[in-house]
């Protein structure tokens, strides 16, 4: 598996054709809390609509 910068990146939009398409990739985490927590930490960023608080 190989990552690369993006200079134009434009962040996703599920089933909307004119942003560029994603994958989707599953791991297996010992405590999800953490886990949210370390991945929002990184940069990572809710889905619309989720039933969470933010922050």
């Amino acid at each position: 598996m190989a990552f690369q910068k993006v200079d134009d990146f434009r962040r996703p939009q599920w089933s909307v054709p004119d942003h560029p398409q994603q994958m989707h990739l599953d791991v297996m985490v010992a405590d999800l809390d953490v886990a949210e927590s370390q991945v929002l930490a990184l940069g990572a960023t809710l889905l619309d609509g989720s039933d969470k608080p933010i922050g």
